[in-house]
């Protein structure tokens, strides 16, 4: 007894140090959360000063794997390797606590997208989609919305990918996020491009560089200015489009994708000409960029501009070198685009919500019969014994009205008798009198 008491004494401290530390930690983590929005840097150096995070309860761990791959996103460091979050994603999608859903899912279907995983990318920013939308944070819901958008435009999925950029439109211009209103607006006006819808691309475009132009996004006036480039090239208004390209290479802050992209959309506007001598000159800086050019339809235009430009120039082996390499990228892009399975993996999601909404639908029944019947055997119990209480009363009523009834015959028996007795008395008294007279 005496060793087990020593041993609950010793034991004791250490139960009180490891409470203090979890407490600690917890804190630690508290206070990253109310500051990763604004200083993920600061956010990020909290949580790298908890020790020992696998000793914290298993809500607080999962809360802290969300909040740093949320403070090292926010500082543009590298989250691909970040995989924790499939674990934390799982956890709470079972859980009641939507902020902390809703983060898990949009990383994951980060994480997802960066590993080509297209279908579950998709899967993990609906279910973000759906719990943002429960805590109301419009900022979220709006950068989910636009990654959602992004998935749709990557498989060539432009109806989809133009009303997910919608729905993000609405969520920034709720928060006046000016800069991913154009952005956004920008991207819309891309999708309607895609769908040969060009005067609705050329709105949102305009649209786009007007905000752009009203924050002094020099930036951003470049690709937009290059994108209202490729419309009005598209709708045939070829000098108009050389004027955009031309402010684009202009311009002192474009980058190289911006210059290639102008580069291809002059030689595609020179071949149409006819203008040999303007069309060579972009056609070797079309050819000289190649090797830097890392996105794959821009590729497929080029090989597709250069072939068009040798068959003008007579050079009909170049030209087929360059028809090969423009059918060899067609394959490469229709093999890597899986629009089916969005779809599918879309259809799948919205089933599985409807099929969990009427499932609580008929839980909520069940249960609302459940304490409806309850409430009715209740109620007939109350009845029954509110009727037999009253047949009880009833009857009491009845037995005290007979004895009522019963004194009240003895009382008027009882007056007959005292009068009977007060005149027999009378009558003796009065006959003493009279003896006594005599």
């Amino acid at each position: 007894m005496k060793i087990s008491t020593n041993f609950l004494l010793l034991l004791l401290p250490c139960i009180l140090f490891s409470c203090k530390q979890n407490n600690a930690s917890t804190d630690l983590l508290r206070q990253a959360q109310n500051i990763v929005e604004d200083k993920p840097n600061e956010a990020l150096a909290l949580l790298d000063s908890i020790q020992n995070t696998e000793d914290m309860d298993a809500d607080s761990y999962m809360q802290h794997i969300v909040t740093r791959i949320h403070a090292k996103y926010k500082t543009k460091q590298e989250i691909l390797g970040d995989t924790l979050v499939f674990e934390a994603q799982e956890y709470f999608d079972g859980s009641k606590n939507s902020e902390q859903a809703a983060l898990a899912n949009y990383y994951a279907g980060i994480i997802n997208r960066k590993m080509n995983r297209y279908d579950k990318s998709l899967i993990s920013f609906l279910k973000a989609g759906v719990n943002a939308t429960k805590t109301g944070d419009n900022k979220l819901s709006g950068r989910i919305s636009d990654y959602i958008g992004a998935v749709y435009f990557e498989q060539g999925a432009m109806d989809s990918a133009a009303l997910n950029y919608r729905k993000a439109l609405h969520c920034y211009s709720l928060e006046k996020d000016s800069i991913s209103m154009m952005r956004a607006t920008n991207q819309i006006g891309r999708c309607y491009e895609d769908l040969g819808k060009l005067d609705s691309a050329y709105v949102y475009f305009n649209n786009a560089l007007q905000i752009a132009k009203n924050i002094n996004g020099e930036k951003y006036k470049n690709n937009i200015t290059q994108n209202l480039g490729v419309i009005t090239y598209k709708m045939g208004e070829y000098d108009k489009a050389i004027e955009y390209y031309q402010s684009v290479l202009d311009m002192k802050i474009t980058d190289d994708n911006q210059r290639h992209r102008a580069y291809l959309s002059l030689l595609k506007i020179y071949n149409l000409k006819q203008d040999k001598n303007l069309a060579k000159e972009f056609a070797l800086k079309v050819e000289a960029s190649l090797p830097d050019v890392t996105d794959i339809k821009t590729k497929k235009e080029m090989y597709a501009a250069l072939t068009n430009y040798y068959k003008l120039t007579g050079d009909y082996k170049q030209a087929l070198n360059y028809s090969e390499l423009k059918n060899e990228t067609i394959l490469q892009i229709a093999k890597e685009e899986q629009p089916a399975e969005m779809i599918k993996a879309d259809t799948n999601f919205r089933i599985e919500q409807k099929d969990r909404f009427y499932g609580e639908l008929q839980s909520d029944f069940y249960l609302y019969l459940t304490v409806g019947i309850v409430v009715l055997l209740t109620l007939v119990v109350f009845i029954s014994l509110a009727l037999r209480q009253r047949k009880k009363d009833k009857e009491e009523f009845r037995l005290e009205a007979e004895k009522y009834e019963r004194a009240r015959r003895y009382l008027e028996a009882s007056n007959k008798d005292y009068a009977r007795i007060e005149a027999e008395i009378k009558e003796m008294l009065e006959d003493t009198e009279d003896t006594e007279n005599k």
